[in-house]
């Protein structure tokens, strides 16, 4: 009996201790498929998107963009009507984007850009050559603007200036705005597209937010500038306002202004002429009974027609450079067909108001058939004096502060400016 007592508790503790070695292999069992799944990641599938755009927020197709994935073989897709590519269920990871021109007609200037698990979709910008021209002057090399009429625009803006070119559709006073979450960006007009200005060139009031154009001639490009403190995106409106104010140099036309003197070939007779002491402060002019104008002296004045004047002044390379350059006839187009300008200007009442834009191209070529051959003159007559002085103060020659001031480098006094084309006899 004590043997088979003995027998079966030798079988109990054998059975105990079975089971408490099954129960300690599971547990490390539950906790190796714990540690396991700890270690292993979740595939992830997202769907990755690249908008491609032009300057003015326009979307553009025909892009290539291929999406690359370290270790994995690179997606293409091409952008389609709305500029968008996308590769969608990809395995969630960083991805290297770079785009192609393909079959568009656009200048990809950043070409990679990086898209990550959380950061799925971004927007690209190219230059679409379709709707931007080169721009030259105080801009970078290469610099170019995107093309724009009247209507309002979502201008991609990237710190620093970005050009636009306006062609107004038909004359008027234009008012040019915008609006940003940019509160430093300004906005100003910087010329033409070949010769672009440092700074806002506007004539009207200004304040850096907006400006008003008046434009009468439609064919002439203005250049906007935006210059922006950070990358955003600005709405450009230009709006048409108003028709522009009389404006005589294209609501009026010119009258032709002949000539009115009864003209004899002029004869010297040998006498030698000099050029008029225009800085003396001795010598004045008078108009005599007989229409001619004389020192006070009594010496006739005459005036250059067909040669150009002595006064003027030495260059850097030693040679004698006469005040314009040339001739009243040459100026007036009767001596070379590819050189000529108005010569005349606008009248005006004493009340400013405007009255008539008078020519005297067809009066100057008359009196060259009546000019000495030597010096290439006529004496000085009253029509020929008001030619002078109103073509010098509609085009500042005797402006001392204007870009067409006439003697920069040559002494004259002031009373007399406007006889630099005139000669006495010696």
């Amino acid at each position: 009996m004590k043997r088979i007592v003995s027998i079966l508790a030798l079988i109990l503790a054998l059975s105990i201790v079975f089971t408490l070695m099954v129960g300690c292999n599971n547990d490390n069992k539950d906790n190796n498929d714990k540690d396991n799944d700890k270690g292993a990641e979740e595939i992830v599938y997202v769907d990755y998107t690249v908008t491609v755009v032009d300057g003015l927020n326009n979307p553009v197709g025909n892009v290539i963009v291929n999406f690359a994935k370290d270790g994995s073989e690179t997606k293409m897709r091409v952008t389609d009507k709305d500029g968008k590519a996308s590769y969608k269920n990809a395995v969630a990871g960083d991805y290297t984007v770079t785009l192609e021109q393909g079959l568009s007609d656009v200048v990809i200037e950043q070409n990679e850009y990086k898209l990550t698990k959380d950061i799925t979709s971004l927007k690209a910008v190219v230059r679409d050559m379709s709707n931007t021209i080169s721009i030259y002057g105080d801009v970078p090399e290469n610099a170019f603007a995107y093309t724009v009429v009247d209507g309002v625009y979502n201008v991609v803006c990237e710190s620093g200036k970005t050009f636009l070119v306006f062609n107004a559709p038909v004359e008027g006073i234009y008012n040019v705005s915008f609006t940003s979450d940019d509160t430093n960006m300004t906005i100003g007009h910087y010329g033409i597209p070949m010769f672009v200005q440092a700074s806002h060139c506007g004539d009207l009031d200004y304040d850096g937010k907006s400006f008003q154009l008046v434009i009468k001639d439609k064919t002439t490009p203005y250049v906007i500038g935006i210059f922006a403190t950070k990358d955003t995106v600005a709405t450009l409106s230009i709006e048409r306002i108003g028709d522009a104010p009389f404006d005589p140099s294209y609501d009026a036309e010119w009258v032709e202004v002949q000539a009115s003197a009864v003209l004899e070939k002029c004869n010297l007779n040998g006498k030698t002429l000099v050029d008029f002491d225009i800085a003396s402060k001795d010598i004045t002019v008078s108009l005599g009974d007989d229409g001619y104008y004389y020192t006070n002296s009594g010496k006739l004045v005459y005036v250059r027609i067909s040669t150009p004047t002595g006064h003027g002044y030495v260059d850097e390379n030693q040679q004698f450079v006469p005040i314009l350059g040339g001739s009243l006839a040459l100026l007036s187009g009767h001596v070379d067909s590819n050189v000529g300008i108005n010569i005349g200007g606008y009248v005006y009442d004493s009340k400013g108001n405007f009255v008539e834009k008078l020519r005297y191209n067809d009066m100057i070529k008359t009196y060259s058939d009546y000019t000495d051959p030597t010096y290439g003159v006529v004496p000085l007559t009253v029509e020929l004096a008001e030619c002078i002085m109103l073509h010098g103060e509609s085009n500042g020659w005797w402006n001392q502060n204007g870009g067409s001031y006439l003697f920069t480098n040559v002494e004259v006094n002031p009373e007399n400016a406007w006889l630099f084309l005139c000669m006495i006899e010696e």
